[in-house]
């Protein structure tokens, strides 16, 4: 099976859900990530910083990711951020 690219991990979640431009705006932030390295362990503040939405924004988008199976969550990372992986198909 092909590893996943951003475009068709992206291209995936748009079938998914529909998506609002927050959900958007944190999808194409986050999915290079989660291909490149398998996982997203980067703290809230910090996706919220690069997208210009609030925390709690951002934690709504990563939990209506969650429900339409896009992303699963780990055990946190040392530091209490949040670990999220990609769900394969």
């Amino acid at each position: 099976m092909a590893l996943p690219t951003t475009e068709s991990v992206l291209a995936d979640w748009r079938r998914r859900l529909s998506v609002t431009e927050d959900v958007w705006t944190v999808a194409v932030v986050i999915a290079p990530v989660l291909v490149e390295k398998g996982e997203l362990r980067e703290p809230l503040e910090s996706i919220a910083a690069r997208t210009g939405l609030t925390v709690h924004r951002v934690n709504e988008c990563l939990r209506l990711l969650r429900k339409h199976a896009c992303v699963h969550s780990r055990r946190g990372a040392e530091d209490g951020a949040p670990v999220y992986v990609l769900n394969q198909p």
